[in-house]
């Protein structure tokens, strides 16, 4: 069997790669969980964790995937906290548990989507609704997680409005919070931008916690007390620490149905299930690009176990997951083999919930905060308007559009938004609406040559029309692509038409484009949206 025989001759590299990202994904599982839950559940610590390690457990040995690491992640944040706002009525704890319930049936349609053998449709999305997406998020975990870090608890919920009430939050914050906030964001800050190569095996999110647990524990916040600065009195009790609760099983909730059909119910399912699906399946297409190994990701098997999780812990009080990109990349740089290194972080991480717990409880949230500044504004960061302006001037202008319309009203309005502006500039360049669903080509074979000559335009909604044709041919068939009746070519399908050739090229292949050259790129970025 496979599995076994990848557990006994990797089992060393894995379990080694397995630990250190049961280290990093410790803080970040635990402050994904507060920012997306607060007070919805008796402990969201439990929540996130168990959600890593029913990821890291049940996932590791169902996933498509080969290196990828399973559990919560930044990008679901603001699904699961509108999620149970939407469904909570002004009770939280009600609300994540309706919330619950939407998990379980948007995992039963991951299930559906992988049978039905649907997952490589997640490749067709725009990528700059994509960016434009995770840059509104970070803005949002940013907007949040400021006043959590200063031990504030402010007045406003939009996005704007929380930033607006920072300088109430620096004019209220409570002193010492606020230093392990700042010591934790400037420990993940200094890891970040530091050079040396010792300091890459080291996991940041952990260092910073153990500062911040440290001088939790100087300044006594576990237990309640009054203290004077600068001639103003603070307050400091356990409300600053980590919540975990007497008995771990039995603080967890249970799904309620009874909103099920509901309005706000529907929309959840299909936000979990959309965005939840989308995340995992770019994200496990873009570990393959890290693995050594060039190991393709089963994309329909992948969704589907990602969707038994998403059930799984829909039952049980965990949060939705994905295949979480950052969290691959070090499980990567850290020499993990197969997905045992998955299985052994799901390990690890239970033993430190059920046999360490009074060692969690003296993380503080503030440091937590810390954390998630820096992972937003790395969702945010500026090099990300400086790629989508690279692409073109109208991928910034999906970009942007996306990022906005989210900020202003939510991220399925932003998403439709964005892909509304996609549509209008594909219209604005000449695309007809024959063209959007179906790409006209003409085949020509010879003896050891394939030749496509594609007409009309290349777009996210048809490519597949090109690309199924690609992959169906044998090894010894050489490709090309004839752009002579093409007059248009859009930044996903460049993109799209790159990764191709670059597989390819790995199995010794070729895909040769031709009469590309009357097709003038809007941009000096390879993956340009391209016009005759």
């Amino acid at each position: 069997m496979k599995a076994l025989n990848d557990l006994k001759t990797h089992w060393k590299q894995d379990l080694t790669a397995g630990f250190i990202l049961s280290l990093i994904a410790l803080p970040l599982c635990i402050g994904i969980a507060g920012a997306s839950i607060g007070n919805g559940s008796l402990s969201p610590a439990v929540s996130g964790l168990i959600a890593a390690v029913i990821g890291g457990v049940i996932v590791s040995r169902f996933s498509g995937a080969h290196v990828a690491i399973h559990g919560p992640a930044a990008g679901l944040i603001v699904i699961v906290q509108h999620g149970i706002e939407s469904l909570s009525f002004g009770d939280p704890k009600a609300g994540f548990q309706r919330f619950l319930a939407a998990m379980i049936v948007a995992g039963g349609f991951q299930i559906l989507t992988g049978i039905l053998k649907l997952g490589r449709y997640a490749a067709l999305f725009p990528v700059n609704v994509i960016h434009g997406m995770l840059a509104a998020i970070g803005v949002i975990i940013i907007s949040k997680q400021i006043h959590v870090a200063l031990g504030v608890t402010p007045v406003a919920k939009s996005p704007i409005g929380l930033y607006a009430e920072i300088p109430r939050s620096f004019k209220a914050m409570n002193p010492e919070i606020a230093a392990i906030g700042l010591l934790s964001l400037a420990v993940m800050v200094f890891f970040l931008f530091a050079k040396w190569k010792f300091l890459k095996r080291i996991p940041a999110p952990l260092v910073a916690v153990i500062f911040a647990a440290t001088f939790g524990v100087v300044f006594d916040l576990q237990h309640a007390h009054h203290y004077f600065f600068m001639g103003n009195e603070y307050a400091l009790d356990e409300k600053f620490l980590v919540t975990l609760p007497a008995s771990i099983i039995a603080a967890l909730p249970r799904p309620d149905f009874s909103m099920i059909f509901s309005p706000a119910s529907l929309a959840t399912i299909f936000a979990i299930y959309f965005v939840a699906s989308l995340e995992s399946l770019l994200s496990a297409s873009a570990v393959d690009k890290l693995d050594l190994e060039k190991r393709q990701t089963n994309l329909n098997k992948e969704i589907v176990a990602n969707g038994a999780a998403n059930m799984l812990l829909g039952m049980i009080g965990g949060l939705p997951i994905i295949a979480e990109i950052v969290r691959s990349s070090a499980n990567v740089s850290n020499g993990a083999k197969t997905q045992w290194s998955n299985f052994f972080h799901g390990v690890f991480l239970a033993l430190f919930l059920f046999l360490i717990p009074e060692v969690i409880h003296l993380i503080p949230n503030a440091a937590l905060a810390g954390i998630l500044i820096l992972v937003g504004f790395r969702l945010a960061r500026p090099s990300e308007f400086k790629h989508a302006f690279d692409a073109g001037v109208e991928q910034l202008m999906i970009f942007l559009t996306t990022l906005v319309v989210t900020l202003v009203e939510d991220l399925l309005v932003g998403i439709a938004a964005g892909l509304a502006m996609k549509v209008l500039i594909l219209v604005i360049r000449g695309v007809k609406a024959s063209e959007f669903f179906k790409l006209r080509t003409e085949i020509i074979e010879a003896s050891k040559r394939v030749t496509m000559k594609a007409k009309g335009s290349l777009i996210f909604t048809n490519l597949f029309s090109l690309t199924d044709k690609i992959k169906k041919y044998p090894p010894e068939k050489e490709i090309a692509i004839d752009f002579a009746d093409v007059h248009y070519i859009d930044h996903t399908s460049m993109a799209a038409l790159a990764d191709i050739e670059h597989a390819l090229a790995a199995e010794s292949r070729k895909l040769i484009f031709e009469n590309i050259a009357h097709l003038k790129p809007y941009s000096a970025h390879p993956a340009a949206a391209r016009q005759g």
